[in-house]
């Protein structure tokens, strides 16, 4: 199963090629690359990508400018980009990064959920949404719960595109959830406030009004 192929809402994903700025561009070709190498691990087929070239791709990025795109101060929309493109990396390819560069990753998602900017806030939420659908994170009750937790902040938040996603990051949530439940995993660490939250927030969120 791809995990990374859900659709989520983005307002710009049906325009013109040609009508795009540069960063969405890269935006879009790493998150078409990162869909394409996990369909390539797939097939039971002899892979035209190998596992080692997916892998060297992923790590060349992480060590040079997927780090600085997210941690740029002077354009959002390249924070934004990081974001998108963190939450491209796919569960096989993520399972094999080097334990510190994996956490990287998460911290700097996890940090962005809170950045000032409406457009990064709202990538970050959505690739740690993706993210908790991998296996070898949704299996680990920390990351759910600090996952749960962004999610019900920015459902609280202002912005109505950040809500957008951040609803749409609840129903991914509720996916690890009901899969960790199927396959025997144990979430006595999530508070039942947290729970209680969430789904205070699922149900008030479709009755407020869009202005």
């Amino acid at each position: 199963m791809n995990l990374t192929l859900r659709n989520s809402p983005n307002p710009r994903d049906d325009e013109n090629v040609e009508d795009l700025p540069i960063p969405w561009l890269l935006k879009k070709c790493l998150r078409n690359l990162g869909v394409d190498f996990c369909d390539t691990q797939e097939v039971n087929t002899k892979n035209v990508i190998s596992m080692e070239q997916c892998l060297q791709f992923w790590q060349t990025l992480l060590n040079e400018c997927l780090m600085e795109l997210i941690q740029s101060e002077q354009a959002p929309i390249l924070r934004a980009v990081g974001c998108d493109s963190l939450g491209s990396i796919g569960p096989q390819i993520f399972q094999q990064l080097p334990r510190d560069k994996q956490i990287i990753c998460i911290t700097l998602l996890f940090g962005r959920t809170r950045d000032e900017e409406s457009t990064v806030k709202g990538a970050a939420v959505r690739a740690l949404a993706i993210c908790v659908l991998y296996p070898s994170l949704r299996e680990d009750p920390g990351f759910v719960v600090d996952t749960a937790e962004s999610i019900y902040q920015t459902l609280k938040d202002d912005n109505v595109m950040v809500r957008i996603k951040a609803s749409w990051s609840l129903g991914n949530l509720s996916d690890a959830l009901v899969l960790n439940n199927k396959t025997g995993n144990s979430y006595e660490e999530i508070p039942d406030s947290l729970i209680l939250k969430l789904l205070h927030s699922s149900i008030k969120e479709p009755t407020t009004t869009i202005k």
